[in-house]
């Protein structure tokens, strides 16, 4: 991790789905294949594991949640549905640690997930 930086650390998914599109574009050619927008997300643990939640309802709620602090019940109210919203604050607390790992990131948003973003990891805090 010497020297580690995390480029794309500070943007959603989708944003990076958009500048990967960017480049493509930019360059005039396929530098980046079309089977990569079109894979399933998956975490890449084990063979066969998919992400099973949809990124364009779930990565602006992340956004809501990092960049404007929203909680569980603001977000609820915001007409996001009641379970997605408690599996993604599951995630975030039970990867917290991975957040503490990482490299740093070249911060881009109102809000990174860098030093200012730091969650209690073993009280079960729930957010």
């Amino acid at each position: 991790m010497v020297g580690g930086i995390g480029a794309l650390g500070d943007i959603s998914k989708l944003e990076v789905y958009q500048l990967a599109r960017y480049v493509n574009k930019k360059s005039g050619k396929e530098i980046i294949p079309e089977r990569v927008f079109k894979k399933k997300p998956s975490p890449e643990l084990k063979e066969g594991q998919y992400d099973s939640f949809d990124f364009s309802v779930v990565s602006p709620m992340v956004d809501d949640i990092i960049e404007k602090r929203k909680s569980k019940r603001e977000l609820i109210e915001m007409g996001y549905p009641r379970e997605i919203v408690e599996d993604v604050y599951m995630r975030f607390r039970r990867a917290e640690y991975k957040r503490r790992q990482a490299p740093p990131c070249v911060k881009i948003t109102p809000k990174a997930f860098g030093i200012g973003w730091k969650m209690p990891i073993i009280n079960h805090w729930e957010g």
